[in-house]
């Protein structure tokens, strides 16, 4: 297998991985930030993020004539979910992804060896009838219920 063929092979076994965007920019995210990762983790992933985003900038530039047309159709047809930064930064919030991928290894390495083996935190009676409360306020309808058809009248 050549090397742009193994290249192309791995994307797609990790965009099958990922699934959807938000779950990829979920997990990249986590290993930038999350406290629950060693700072190596997140040190890696937050300067792949750096180098993303430096290699983004021509590729925002190449790719205006794209952004721009698809930003005024947004604002077109919903001025509310149109973002200027958003639409015309796109190649940099994808690549800054991309780049935090670089600690992927070592997440998977620390996985295995390290956060595998630390057993969960057990929480005291009062956080588990807070988290219990929470996901009842969450999850459960709210009562009482206001019909959404008119009451019959009387008479």
């Amino acid at each position: 297998m050549s090397c742009n063929a193994g290249s192309a092979a791995l994307g797609f076994l990790v965009a099958l991985t990922f699934g959807s965007c938000g779950a990829f920019i979920e997990y990249t995210e986590d290993l930038r930030t999350s406290t629950d990762r060693t700072s190596l983790v997140r040190y890696t992933a937050q300067a792949g993020g750096v180098v993303g985003m430096i290699v983004s900038l021509p590729v925002d530039l190449a790719a205006l004539p794209v952004t721009f047309p698809v930003y005024l159709y947004q604002e077109s047809s919903s001025e509310e979910s149109a973002d200027l930064s958003d639409s015309l930064l796109f190649p940099t919030f994808a690549l800054r992804g991309v780049g935090s991928l670089l600690a992927l290894p070592v997440d998977l390495l620390e996985l295995a060896f390290y956060r595998a083996w630390i057993p969960p935190d057990t929480p005291t009676a009062e956080e588990q009838e807070g988290i219990e409360m929470q996901l009842d306020d969450e999850t459960l309808p709210r009562y009482p219920v206001e019909p959404i058809y008119p009451p019959k009248k009387a008479g």
